[in-house]
């Protein structure tokens, strides 16, 4: 597993991931080989006008589904209407090759955005 020396990046992008949690559980985010992603913000909207919804952070070290699996937020309620912040730029979080976000909701319309630097 490469893991980039952050003094030597020659390129550094600003990447936006978002989408709608439809099911069980997705993989929201994957970092690629010789990348670190520096995750700045994750946050978590309930459009539905009546229910709540629940979050689940989730990551999995190494890209196999037989990786180390750590929950960093589990069965979080989001109410309806409201967002959650579960990673700010106060508390970034590094990611090297191969690991993965996996996010899982339950309840209705359950949103996410991810912002993330991608170093290479």
């Amino acid at each position: 597993m490469a893991n980039p020396n952050l003094v030597t990046v020659g390129n550094i992008k600003g990447q936006i991931s978002s989408g709608r949690i439809t099911g069980g559980q997705i993989n929201a985010l994957t970092c690629p080989s010789n990348h670190v992603l520096k995750i700045n913000s994750m946050t978590f909207s309930a459009e539905d006008l009546t229910s709540n919804s629940t979050c689940s952070v989730r990551v999995r070290i190494r890209s196999s589904s037989q990786g180390t699996l750590v929950t960093m937020y589990d069965f979080v309620d989001v109410p309806s209407q409201t967002t959650f912040v579960a990673i700010s730029s106060d508390t970034p979080l590094y990611l090297t090759e191969g690991i993965i976000i996996q996010l899982r909701k339950s309840g209705d319309n359950l949103n996410y955005t991810i912002n993330y630097e991608d170093l290479y």
